[in-house]
């Protein structure tokens, strides 16, 4: 194998880079009380999606998906603040889609078993890195997985409007989970043919840093310290 290939990587944003920039967009988003500060770091995790997402009409997708749960979050914040606070369906509103478009970092940006090699390579247990790699094929295999979900459940009718989303949030949960644990069951057989051992593997290739990733991670804690400040 070359030292090109060895040195190749296919995650748009190091695996560690993506992993701290969306932990810091996330909990600042969740702290932040403003609506300004929290558009600021919505705009931001869009950004970033787009660097992680090749097509934009995929990001417009997700966010118009979990609109219904921003507002059903939003307008149980109002009625819980006694109807006092209308500011609040915005705020939840906000801070749900910025999650949303953040995590899309994560989610599309890495390549799996690059997440996996890079925390190994950090020190970290070979069992921890491999569950987490894994767990992020799972996560990618359950996004694709929820398109076939719901056009099933459209086809028998039993989602025919924007709101049943969420007002059959169970009967989705259930399918997907259904669809999930056959997924996890899959993935379960290859490592086991292939004698996978989480306790003794090692990267095969190393994850390179590169001077975009440094720039991302600078992007996402200025704009943490700029949601501070306002």
């Amino acid at each position: 194998m070359s030292s090109d290939l060895m040195a190749s990587r296919r995650s748009a944003v190091h695996p560690i880079v993506a992993s701290i920039a969306v932990a810091l967009l996330a909990g600042a988003v969740t702290l932040e009380r403003e609506i300004g500060g929290s558009l600021i770091i919505a705009l931001a995790s869009l950004v970033l999606a787009l660097l992680a997402v090749r097509r934009p009409s995929l990001i417009a997708t997700w966010a118009i998906r979990f609109l219904p749960m921003g507002l059903g979050l939003g307008a149980f914040a109002f009625l819980a603040s006694g109807g006092r606070e209308p500011w609040l369906v915005a705020l939840l509103l906000v801070r749900v889609e910025a999650m949303v478009m953040g995590s899309m970092l994560l989610a599309y940006g890495v390549e799996s078993w690059e997440l996996a090699y890079s925390l190994r390579s950090a020190g970290l247990p070979g069992w921890f890195s491999a569950s987490l790699g894994i767990a992020h094929v799972l996560l990618r295999r359950s996004l694709r997985a929820l398109e076939d979900v719901m056009a099933a459940l459209r086809s028998k009718g039993v989602i025919s409007s924007p709101l049943h989303p969420v007002t059959r949030l169970g009967v989705l949960v259930r399918a997907l989970v259904a669809e999930s644990l056959s997924s996890a069951e899959k993935v379960s057989v290859a490592l086991e043919a292939r004698g996978f051992d989480p306790q003794t593997w090692r990267p095969l290739r190393r994850v390179p840093f590169l001077p975009s990733d440094a720039l991302v991670l600078a992007f996402a804690i200025s704009v943490v310290l700029l949601s501070a400040l306002l």
